[in-house]
């Protein structure tokens, strides 16, 4: 245990010792005998929100979350919140300058939304640790307005089957295998790039949707679980099992369209186009 500290002091005229456990505390004891204020405490240092924004992405955010949804998160905090927040302090920031940037944000609602929910994981973990008094965006007076995105129409029969049709137009018999996958199932795109020849199961005509390939920095393919995070079976078109004869079987962990490696987002631009 820590021995106490005693000090003299003079007091009116009359020497006596003060003591504490600190020199803080022998100093705050010396001050209340004398009828003195206390002293001010030591103002925190304040702290930058855009150090402290980056600081959450790269350690709360970033290991934690998908590539795709992290690279949407750093997104949003280079093109929108760090250039009309970066420069502040943490506890400085008001309503006002939340309101701001959310006003000078152009396009759909949705952009907004995404921004939004980036920022709002921020400001929760200041009020937490006691930075701020309360999330910003949790006031009455908020407001996010914007226009509704455009919804992708899709395909019509006439599309279809033209897609359809040309399946045996294509020369290379690697997109046709593609399309005949992609035209004759219902399958999303990352989930064709995905599929392994131990996926497809001529005899029972059957197709195990199990992965998915995506491209979140439009660079190096990434397999992950698939949308809904559930494998699923579906039934195979003769045509297609045609298509993919054409290409030979290759090695149960082999994918079907690419080979030994998922296809690059280059590759399947290509390939698309």
């Amino acid at each position: 245990m820590a021995k106490k500290i005693r000090r003299p002091y003079i007091i009116n005229g009359t020497q006596c010792w003060i003591s504490g456990n600190t020199e803080q505390e022998v100093l705050d004891n010396a001050i209340r005998l004398m009828g003195l204020p206390p002293a001010p405490a030591p103002a925190k240092p304040r702290k930058n929100f855009g150090q402290y924004a980056r600081n959450w992405y790269e350690k709360y955010s970033k290991p934690t979350v998908s590539t795709a949804t992290a690279t949407t998160y750093d997104r949003q905090l280079r093109l929108y919140i760090l250039p009309a927040l970066g420069k502040k302090a943490v506890e400085d920031i008001t309503l006002d300058d939340v309101q701001s940037l959310f006003n000078g944000i152009g396009g759909a609602k949705e952009t907004k939304v995404k921004c939004k929910n980036v920022l709002n994981m921020i400001f929760q973990l200041a009020v937490e640790e006691g930075l701020m008094p309360r999330n910003l965006l949790e006031s009455s007076s908020f407001r996010l307005r914007g226009e509704a995105s455009k919804e992708t129409k899709p395909y019509t029969v006439e599309q279809m089957r033209m897609l359809v049709e040309g399946i045996g137009s294509l020369t290379n018999p690697v997109d046709r295998a593609y399309l005949a996958l992609h035209a004759l199932h219902p399958l999303r795109l990352e989930e064709v790039l995905g599929l392994r020849w131990a996926d497809v199961d001529e005899e029972s005509m059957t197709l195990h949707i199990q992965r998915a390939v995506t491209h979140p920095n439009r660079n190096a393919p990434e397999v992950k679980e698939t949308k809904t995070s559930e494998c699923r079976e579906t039934a195979m078109s003769e045509v297609c099992i045609r298509h993919l004869k054409e290409i030979g079987r290759g090695a149960p962990g082999e994918y079907v369209v690419g080979g030994t490696r998922p296809l690059s987002y280059t590759q399947v631009r290509k390939m698309r186009r």
